[in-house]
């Protein structure tokens, strides 16, 4: 009949609590992994990302590029009521 101690061996005992604690590489590699996920899946952008996009923008180019998509965006509106307002070419 074999008895069971209830008392480990303490090399057992350290064995696993210095492999809890310091397990740090798969730990980061899983966290590092979850944090890309839900950045892919929520559309996060880095913090690098987000800079230089908002130095873009506020650049002087930006600034241009932003006013010529806003003009082309008011001109094609503007053809689209004229081409749906068909009441006025009807005299």
């Amino acid at each position: 009949m074999d008895i069971n101690k209830r008392v480990q061996d303490i090399d057992k005992v350290f064995d696993r609590k210095w492999q809890v604690n310091n397990n740090n590489t798969q730990r980061k590699e899983f966290l590092d992994g979850r944090k890309q996920h839900f950045n892919r899946m929520f559309n996060i952008k880095d913090k690098t990302d987000k800079r230089q996009e908002i130095l873009n923008a506020n650049s002087v180019n930006g600034q241009v590029e932003s006013l010529n998509q806003r003009m082309s965006a008011m001109t094609s509106s503007q053809r689209m009521t004229r081409m749906n307002n068909f009441k006025d070419n009807f005299r």
